[in-house]
């Protein structure tokens, strides 16, 4: 008889929102002010864990947080209209 394994999923997603900066997690986007420092840039190669998902919309957790309570690990991307 062959032990049975559980096993699970954690989709890992590479989403280009833009083209021109790369290798970011959400807190590289949301920043520790209420102003984002990419705000005006366009924004590619955002990583991290897809933890919730809509119809046009998802959410992106960075895969391990930073020592700034200041900054979110997550962030909300939604296709434009």
């Amino acid at each position: 008889m062959m032990p049975l394994r559980s096993f699970s999923w954690v989709l890992l997603a590479s989403y280009s929102l833009f083209s021109s900066i790369s290798a970011l997690e959400p807190r590289d986007v949301q920043g520790n002010t209420h102003i984002s420092p990419l705000a005006g840039q366009t924004v590619a190669n955002l990583t991290g864990i897809v933890t919730a998902k809509a119809t046009s919309a998802f959410y992106l957790q960075s895969r391990t947080a930073d020592d700034d309570d200041a900054t979110s690990e997550a962030v909300y991307v939604c296709e434009s209209t």
